[in-house]
């Protein structure tokens, strides 16, 4: 079949009906093609993203206390999210060699509360010697 042939149910008498090509009316106008016909622009719809959500969500609080019940030892994601740290960070402070001390059992890497409070007093130590020199100079 060709263009140029009729199309099975057209009108062989010679009538040229137009078709209606314009989009079916049941859907709603988009805003933005209406103002923008009209002339006038939308402002950008705000989109929340996880990140910025994320970033929001985060606020400054003291180090947990040790005497509350709860395990005797930390996997790596609970001790960042329990001492406020990413664990990007975490492998950081590793690979310089002021993260706190682990322990292996079996194929786990843990942290003991004894060692988080160590590593806290540590960080806490050398907060107040930075903080001194600081001062001092």
């Amino acid at each position: 079949m060709f263009f140029c042939d009729a199309l099975e149910g057209d009108d062989q008498d010679g009538d040229d009906a137009t078709l209606d090509l314009s989009p079916p009316r049941d859907r709603v106008d988009d805003p933005a093609v209406v103002a923008a016909e009209a002339g006038r622009t939308l402002r950008p719809r705000r989109v929340s993203s996880r990140r910025a959500r994320r970033r929001r969500a985060h606020r400054a609080r003291a180090p947990p206390d040790d005497v509350d019940e709860g395990p005797d030892a930390f996997s790596v994601a609970e001790f960042c999210q329990r001492h406020g740290i990413s664990q990007s960070f975490y492998f950081v402070l590793q690979a310089e060699g002021r993260g706190p001390r682990i322990m292996r059992v079996g194929r786990r890497t843990l942290i003991s509360r004894e060692a988080a409070a160590a590593w806290r007093r540590q960080q806490e130590k050398a907060s107040r010697t930075l903080k001194g020199t600081l001062s001092g100079a």
